[in-house]
């Protein structure tokens, strides 16, 4: 009788620690699914964050990509209309001073024309006083 209480006794503590086992496995099992899935959902949220900043930053490197091409477009067009208006400046100096040298040669030509004219007329009127009687 000794030995099947020794043998029931053996059998009744190797079963507690094959129980005990098992719940430290299935434990150590929930703890490692547990760690592996925070970790997972960690990684996925790290990832998922790293994403949203390559597209963030994608996005502000085509809005800054596109701002300066604007600018730049803006420049050309300021520079095109700085240079028209420059050209303008010049051909309307240019139309300005044709405008006064054709209106001084004008003036000077009628001041030199009607003066000898003037006096032309003058000295035919003088010759047909003086010598008029003869004629």
């Amino acid at each position: 009788m000794f030995s099947l209480t020794f043998l029931f006794a053996v059998i009744v503590v190797v079963m507690v620690m094959t129980f005990l086992f098992v719940i430290v496995i299935v434990v150590v099992t929930s703890l490692f699914t547990v760690v592996v899935m925070v970790a997972s959902s960690f990684a996925v949220i790290v990832l998922a964050s790293y994403f949203v900043m390559v597209v963030v930053a994608f996005r502000f490197a085509v809005i800054v990509v596109a701002s300066h091409f604007a600018i730049v477009v803006m420049a050309f067009h300021f520079a095109v209309v700085v240079m028209a208006s420059r050209f303008m400046m010049v051909v309307m100096a240019f139309c300005f001073a044709m405008v006064m040298i054709v209106f001084r040669f004008v003036v000077v030509v009628f001041v030199v024309v009607l003066s000898s004219v003037f006096s032309f007329s003058l000295i035919w009127i003088n010759k047909i006083m003086i010598f008029g009687s003869k004629y």
